[in-house]
């Protein structure tokens, strides 16, 4: 009983974290679309680029509790191909963090 109620308070926390996840997805899949529809100059190109940094800036900063908010946070770094600029790490150490967080939950 005890650890279903852990369980569901740590999903809990991931809760706003997955939820961006989902917008994220979202929106990749939107703007996959229209590309494919309509090529890279469709003016919603660009409204959805910023909305999509805006998230994965978000998701990347926000503490993943779950195995399925790492993993999302982990595809979104990937999509967005954050770690070609992370020149001082701060991906890997947020990996590492998330983690440490993970495994003591």
């Amino acid at each position: 009983m005890i650890q279903a109620e852990l369980t569901s308070i740590t999903k809990q926390i991931d809760a706003g974290l997955l939820a961006d996840i989902e917008r994220h997805d979202n929106l990749w899949a939107q703007w996959n679309r229209i590309v494919a529809e309509t090529g890279e100059n469709d003016p919603r190109i660009p409204a959805l680029s910023e909305e999509t940094s805006e998230l994965a800036n978000r998701i990347v900063a926000t503490p993943a509790h779950t195995v399925a908010g790492r993993n999302g946070k982990m595809r979104v770094v990937e999509r967005e191909e954050l770690e070609s600029w992370d020149s001082l790490g701060l991906i890997e150490t947020i990996q590492e963090l998330d983690a440490e967080r993970i495994a003591a939950g």
